[in-house]
């Protein structure tokens, strides 16, 4: 009988180690908001949401080319993402006009648009808003313009040694002051188009101008290109901001 008695708390003892917190006391150990955050939340966004990623777009890809892929749907927005080096990415977003059309359009998975198969996920709108805060695409306040068109593809990548067609280069000899736009050289290699705007602030730019230089292998060369306003203002850009720093480097700014 003195085993039993003394086997008894023991017995208590292990049934005690594997009670489980009752239910009502987990809210307290995981705030509301972080509750929120969780999968089933996300799963919430997503299926309210109107909005498709698109993944594996050519490299070239434009507005009009995505827009023809969901023909047949309407398609309020598409929005392209951007390397930090300003390169495309070969992902994109695009919102429809209703959550049953995105859905619909979700038939297109695997589909090929020009010579790649695209991938389509139903995402939550504030994905594609959290690329627009994170990413380089990030242009806050005064230059959400310059942001959307950006998004939209109108920022170009020209070859090392080519100058845009629109401004070609002419000898220096020659280059007088009526020019709008400038050549930029020496950026940092990881420079962004945020970077180049924010360098030019105080100057009114033509956002969809911008075209950033890559090299034989697609790779930033330093270079870039920017038309202004008018050729005064781009003449007081490059007088107040040739060979100012950007990060570490000193940018050199000329008329083209």
């Amino acid at each position: 009988m003195s085993s039993s008695a003394e086997g008894a708390p023991a017995a208590a003892l292990n049934d005690a180690s594997v009670v489980k917190q009752p239910e009502s006391s987990l809210p307290a150990l995981i705030s509301p908001s972080k509750q929120q955050q969780g999968p089933a939340a996300r799963r919430d966004s997503a299926n309210d949401s109107r909005v498709l990623k698109l993944k594996g777009l050519p490299y070239t890809t434009s507005e009009q080319q995505v827009l023809d892929f969901f023909v047949g749907y309407n398609v309020n927005e598409v929005a392209f993402v951007y390397e930090p080096d300003g390169r495309p990415s070969g992902l994109a977003f695009a919102e429809f006009a209703t959550r049953e059309e995105a859905l619909q359009a979700l038939s297109k998975n695997g589909e090929y648009l020009g010579d790649r198969y695209v991938r389509l996920l139903h995402v939550p709108k504030q994905e594609m808003e959290e690329q627009v805060r994170l990413g380089t695409l990030a242009i806050p306040g005064a230059q959400a313009k310059m942001r959307q068109k950006i998004m939209r593809g109108m920022m170009q990548v020209m070859p090392h040694g080519y100058a845009p067609a629109a401004t070609p280069a002419a000898p220096m000899a020659v280059i007088g002051t009526d020019s709008k736009t400038i050549k930029i050289r020496g950026l940092p290699f990881r420079a962004t188009p945020l970077d180049i705007f924010n360098f030019f602030e105080n100057y009114a730019v033509i956002a969809e101008s911008l075209q950033l230089g890559v090299d034989a292998l697609g790779r930033p060369s330093g270079e870039a290109w920017l038309t202004f306003s008018s050729s005064d203002e781009a003449l007081r850009a490059v007088r107040e901001r040739n060979r100012h720093y950007l990060g570490n480097r000193y940018l050199e700014l000329s008329l083209t």
